[in-house]
């Protein structure tokens, strides 16, 4: 994998295409997902995201943010993890919380992987808004400024 990683990066550097994968199993191929949980939640995609696509770049396929997580300092960082996730594993996002720097917040919300999105959608929503209206809410008019005038 780490070499189809390197041939597409050079690809695309010479402006190819892209290569992509899909995100979860079709037609006898893998895909990124594995879990029942994810089978369940983007094949719902399918039908209710008019165009979505199950296919991902490759390039996004080996995001790995947790180890480059406190480069994000300052910027404020809300974490929301889910507490009996198995795609992205809780004690794995909790320890990329770890090296985070201030400031930061871990909400852990109850539930695997999809469930933040569909069954607790609302606590979810309502940490982040508060999140975002705590720490972002100052920004907005700079930048509907800037992408109004640039």
């Amino acid at each position: 994998m780490l070499e189809a990683f390197q041939a597409d990066r050079v690809a695309r550097y010479r402006g190819e295409r892209p290569q992509y994968r899909q995100v979860i199993a079709q037609d006898g191929d893998a895909g990124i997902y594995i879990s029942d949980g994810a089978e369940e939640f983007f094949g719902a995609a399918r039908t209710l995201a008019d165009g979505w696509e199950n296919r991902v770049t490759l390039r996004a396929s080996e995001y790995e943010p947790g180890h480059l997580i406190y480069r994000a300092t300052p910027t404020p960082l809300l974490m929301l993890v889910a507490e009996k996730d198995t795609v992205t594993p809780s004690d794995i996002a909790i320890s990329a919380y770890n090296r985070a720097l201030e400031p930061k917040r871990l909400f852990v919300v109850p539930g695997a992987n999809f469930e933040p999105y569909v069954k607790y959608a609302n606590l979810a929503k309502q940490e982040a808004l508060n999140w975002f209206n705590r720490h972002l809410k100052q920004y907005t008019s700079e930048v509907a400024f800037y992408a109004t005038y640039n």
